[in-house]
C-alpha cells in the first residue's frame, strides 16, 4: 500500500470517528423536542451510534475496504437524519418510517456478512400478530404476517419475549431452541427482539445460506440496528408528545 492510500485510510477513520459521534449528536437533539420513553430510546440510539466508531476504526484494518466505510459511515447518518426528521414532522410521516425502515434493514444485512437477507416484522396492538414492515433481499417465501394461532408465529413471540437476541448457527441442529429463518432452508439466522423501553414492537430477522455465517457477528452489532428500529416507533408513537 503506497503512502498516498494509507493516507486516504487513515483520513476516513478519521472521519468516521467524527461521523458517528455527529449521528449520535444528531439523535440526542431530539431529546429537547419528546419526552418519556421516546426521549429515552433516542439517547440510546445515539450512543449506540457513537460507539460504532470504534468498531469501524477496527473493521477497517482487518476488512473494510476505504469506501465500504464511507458508505457505512453515510448510511448510517443517513438513518439518524431520518430519525431527526421523524420527530419533528408529526405529519405526513408514514412513507419516511417506510424509507428508513428499508434503510435500517439493507444496512444491517449488507454489513452482517454475504448472501444475509433480512426482515423486519412489527408487533400489532393485539400483541398476537407480527406483520413485515421492511425487508432486504428475496424473502417471498416468509409471510408477510405471523400470528399466534400457528406454530411459526409462536415461536417469534418466544423469541419476542426473550428480549436478547437469538443466534441459530445450524437451522438443522438448533440445540433445542425454535427453527427461524425466512425461508429456503437457510442454515444460519439471527432473531433480535425490538423494545421501546418495556414495550416490545417488533423482530429483527437475518439469515443467511451457510453454517455459522454469523459466527463473527456481535450481538451488540445487531442490538443496535434494533435500536434504530425502536427509535422509529418512538418517533410513530411519540410525535403526538412534542411540544407544538
Amino acid at each position: 500500500m503506497g503512502k498516498r492510500s494509507m493516507k486516504k485510510r487513515r483520513m476516513l477513520i478519521t472521519a468516521a470517528a467524527a461521523l458517528f459521534p455527529g449521528a449520535a449528536f444528531a439523535a440526542g437533539s431530539v431529546v429537547n423536542y419528546v419526552a418519556g420513553v421516546v426521549q429515552i430510546t433516542f439517547i440510546a440510539a445515539g450512543a449506540a451510534c457513537s460507539s460504532l466508531a470504534a468498531y469501524v476504526a477496527l473493521r477497517s484494518k482487518a476488512r473494510l475496504a476505504d469506501a465500504e466505510i464511507a458508505a457505512f459511515s453515510e448510511n448510517l447518518c443517513a438513518i439518524v437524519e431520518n430519525l431527526v426528521r421523524l420527530a419533528h414532522e408529526p405529519n405526513g410521516t408514514n412513507e419516511l418510517r417506510i424509507q428508513t425502515v428499508d434503510w435500517i434493514t439493507t444496512l444491517v444485512a449488507t454489513k452482517a456478512g454475504p448472501g444475509t437477507r433480512c426482515a423486519y416484522y412489527a408487533l400489532e396492538e393485539d400483541g398476537r400478530r407480527l406483520r413485515r414492515r421492511g425487508q432486504y433481499g428475496d424473502v417471498s417465501q416468509a409471510p408477510d404476517e405471523y400470528t399466534a394461532d400457528e406454530a411459526d408465529g409462536r415461536d417469534l413471540l418466544w423469541a419476542l419475549g426473550r428480549k436478547t437476541a437469538v443466534r441459530i448457527d445450524d437451522t438443522f441442529s438448533t440445540s433445542g431452541y425454535p427453527t427461524i429463518n425466512l425461508g429456503d432452508g437457510y442454515r444460519s439466522s439471527i432473531v433480535a427482539p425490538v423494545y421501546v423501553g418495556d414495550r416490545p414492537v417488533g423482530v429483527l430477522i437475518l439469515d443467511a445460506p451457510r453454517v455459522d455465517a454469523f459466527a463473527e457477528t456481535g450481538e451488540g452489532f445487531v442490538r443496535l440496528f434494533s435500536l434504530l428500529l425502536a427509535a422509529v416507533h418512538s418517533a410513530e408513537r411519540g410525535s403526538r408528545l412534542a411540544p407544538g
